[in-house]
């Protein structure tokens, strides 16, 4: 009987997802703007330390320098 079990198939359906309210497709809609000023304001900021034109080599203290 449990080789049975697995093939059974019910002409139930299982009920429909209730449609989103106004409120939730603006609270997603918001949240992905969020999500995405943020990603673009992380590269901003973060885009003048990835500049190798920029960067320069950091200076050792004149006691360190071995002369």
């Amino acid at each position: 009987m449990a080789d049975r079990a697995g093939e059974f198939h019910s002409d139930v359906e299982p009920p429909r997802r209730p449609r989103p309210t106004v409120g939730r497709l603006l609270g997603g809609l918001l949240f992905g703007l969020v999500v995405a000023a943020a990603l673009v304001g992380a590269l901003l900021l973060g885009r003048p330390a990835l500049d190798v034109d920029q960067q320069q080599a950091p200076h050792a203290p004149e006691a360190a320098d071995g002369r």
